[in-house]
Parts: structure tokens; sequence; C-alpha cells
């Protein structure tokens, strides 16, 4: 059952996750976050379903239970999940260069660059020499070439930094090179479809029932 918690805060916790409410609560009073929501699920039954606050800055538009926004850098575990389930089929094997299934990766030096070394952020391709614009991102082919000719950071396992831009990258021309399909499409038709998630891409029709939150991919001032 929904139940109304205070005036800034809506939805439901367990017995036991008040403090979880309190540090949600707080982080909207204050100001420091316009928005937000959060799920917290334990056996597959939620336990805490929590949401308040604005969709704009503006502060006219209520956050509601089922308002869409970004996942940013969440998106990584998805795309590590289409991966190993394509590590689980047999089909790529995570001790294997990567260049063993998309050649093209493997110019400027990054011929024997395992698999493993970029899920855990090791591989030395943690940045592109320049930013990645809207129109190339989505695309997306644009950016593969970029990876392809990148040169390293550092040598391969030598170092660990974030591969903040260039990971779900090199995991989607990985995908592709093995299936056909970016890491995205993989992940929504098997992954996704299969346990009925809901989900979005930026490349996909845009749900008609609950648009975006206008502070989706903003920075904070």
């Amino acid at each position: 059952m929904i139940v109304t918690i205070g005036s800034v805060v809506r939805g439901h916790c367990e017995d036991g996750f008040g403090p979880v409410w309190d540090v949600f609560a707080d982080s909207l009073e204050s100001g420091r976050e316009i928005g937000a929501s959060l799920g917290v699920y334990r056996g597959g039954r939620p336990i805490v379903e929590i949401w308040g606050g604005h969709v704009d800055r503006e502060r006219t538009q209520a956050w509601e239970r089922n308002t869409v926004t970004t996942i940013a850098s969440i998106s990584k575990s998805l795309a590590t999940a289409a991966v190993l389930l394509l590590v689980e089929r047999g089909v790529i094997d995570l001790e294997r260069p990567i260049a063993e299934y998309w050649p093209d990766f493997g110019q400027a030096d990054k011929a024997e660059i395992p698999v493993h070394l970029v899920l855990s952020h090791r591989s030395g391709l943690a940045a592109l020499d320049r930013p990645v614009s809207n129109d190339d991102a989505v695309a997306l082919d644009p950016v593969l070439r970029r990876i392809e000719r990148q040169r390293l950071w550092w040598n391969p396992g030598e170092r660990h930094g974030y591969h903040g831009v260039t990971y779900g990258y090199i995991l989607s021309g990985l995908v592709k090179a093995v299936t056909g399909r970016t890491v995205g499409r993989f992940f929504a038709e098997e992954i996704a479809a299969p346990h009925q998630c809901a989900w979005w891409r930026p490349v996909a029709p845009r749900p008609r029932r609950h648009p975006p939150s206008p502070l989706a991919g903003r920075r904070r001032p």
C-alpha cells in the first residue's frame, strides 16, 4: 500500500527502514536535491519505494512515482551484464583479447588487451582525446572508430583509472562485433524483455505516458 510520509516524500518504507526515509527526506528538504526516487527490493519484494521533490529547477512540476530519469553510470552494470551473459553462453572469453572479436580495436597497441581489463577499468583506454558530441554519441559508429584509433594512456594492467566515457562504448563495440547488435539492443532483447524490465534507450521511442524529467542529464549548479 502506498502511504504519504510527510509533506515532501511520498511512498512507503517497511518497519526498520525509517533511516532510509530520513536521509532521503533531508536531501530534498535541504535543497541538495531537487527531486528523486528510490526503490529497494529484498527477495523480489519492495521494502522501500519513495519519491519526492520536483522534476524541474523552477519546482513547478512534482516528481511522481513513475517519473522517468537517466541512470547515468549505472548503465555500466547493464552493459557488464550483457557481456557476462555472452561469457556464460561461451561466445566471449574474459581472458581473450578484445581484438580477436573486434579486429579494428587492435590499432594503436591495443591488440593484446583482454576483455577483463576493460571490465576492471585497467585497460589503459580510460578516455578519448577529445569530447564526444551528442550526434556522434547517438550515431555510435563514429565513436567506435575513435575508440579503434585511440592511443592508450598507460600500459594495460599497470594502473587503474575509471573508464567513465569509454567503458560503454568499448563493450558496445565488443557486443556488436559478436552479435551484430549494440549492447543496448542486446540488453533490451536478451535481458530486459525476458525479465519484463521497463527501461528506455535514447535511440528508442520515449515512453509517452511518463516523459523524462527535464533534470535528466544536467549537472548540478
